[in-house]
């Protein structure tokens, strides 16, 4: 029977067991296709793509399980009706066991989209996954660590203060979280201050208050990046380019100091060394629209015209709706036509 789902996924598993890789990718592929709310089959096949580094094949399987999850705990409900009515109670638990089943898998999935955003740097993406979880399981202080942290390195100092104070109400006086809440807490007051000052165009004030933090807090990645934007702003090109590399030094995955610094880089003519950081942004995130875009404007400014259509190409594969690529790409068709 070709159309045996059950077969078709348990070949899967054995196949990735032997380490056959893309035909158990077509194997839970099919599963998936003849039964598309399969949950077993797509976190599989979720998981897989994600063993092999291919994230956004599974970020798509990951939402699909999402979303099929509530219809197939709909399913069990009725059926817990139905085997109730007739009295079959052992059948009864077995089925809400099947719902906290299907609970757990719903918290691996929103855990495991959270862990893809963080190593591709889409850190508020990753937060936005984890306040999911802490909703889901509030009691999880491993989980709040998780998201205090990732509000740290994002500069959201005021957030991560909140949460490690959750997490000494589960824990109790830990002397480490309170040590570094103290210390995190200075760090806040300084960053609000300098962003003030920055409000004001009290640029001076700002870069001294950040100084301040980052005292405090020397592996303060934002910090750095902060500085940078603003002596970069001053026009204080070489100080800028210390402090970015400062700060993707301590998060090579951080994003906005890539851009910023390939940004820096090209401004003062350094085209090589800007198409070097777009590059090392693209293999961290090898669907980074903005990444794209920038290396393809980088290489139509040389002249390398195949280069750049080739990067406004792979945008419009990657958001067939992107206006501004397609109008860049018509550009180049058109002087390539004169």
């Amino acid at each position: 029977n070709p159309d045996n789902v059950e077969v078709h996924y348990n070949l899967g598993v054995i196949l990735q067991k032997q380490g056959k890789l893309d035909e158990a990718t077509k194997m839970y592929k099919r599963a998936v296709s003849l039964r598309p709310d399969y949950v077993d089959a797509r976190m599989s096949l979720a998981n897989l793509y994600k063993s092999r580094d291919m994230f956004d094949a599974a970020i798509s399987e990951y939402k699909g399980t999402l979303e099929v999850i509530p219809a197939a705990i709909e399913k069990i409900y009725e059926r817990i009706s139905f085997y109730s009515d007739l009295g079959i109670y052992k059948q009864v638990l077995d089925e809400y066991g099947k719902i906290e089943n299907f609970k757990e898998t719903k918290r691996k999935i929103l855990k495991n989209l959270a862990s893809i955003f963080k190593v591709r740097g889409l850190k508020d993406r990753a937060i936005e996954e984890y306040n999911k979880l802490i909703k889901f399981s509030p009691e999880d202080n491993e989980i709040r660590q998780e998201l205090a942290l990732l509000y740290d390195e994002a500069g959201r100092y005021k957030e991560a203060v909140a949460e490690y104070k959750n997490i000494l109400k589960g824990r109790g006086q830990d002397k480490n979280i309170l040590e570094y809440l103290r210390r995190l807490e200075k760090v806040e007051a300084h960053a609000a201050l300098a962003s003030v000052y920055q409000k004001q165009g009290l640029r001076d004030r700002a870069i001294e208050e950040y100084k301040q933090a980052i005292a405090i807090k020397p592996d303060g990645c934002f910090l750095y990046y902060s500085l940078a934007s603003l002596y970069a702003q001053a026009g204080e090109k070489d100080k800028a380019f210390t402090f970015y590399r400062k700060a993707v030094e301590i998060d090579p995955v951080y994003r906005e100091a890539h851009l910023a610094l390939a940004q820096a880089f090209r401004e003062s003519g350094r085209l090589k060394d800007a198409e070097s950081e777009y590059i090392k942004l693209l293999k961290i995130n090898p669907e980074d629209i903005q990444a794209h875009l920038s290396l393809g404007l980088l290489f139509e400014e040389q002249g390398l015209y195949g280069q750049a259509l080739n990067e406004y190409e792979e945008v419009v594969r990657l958001d067939p709706g992107n206006q501004e690529a397609k109008i860049l790409i018509q550009a180049i068709e058109d002087k390539r036509s004169q």
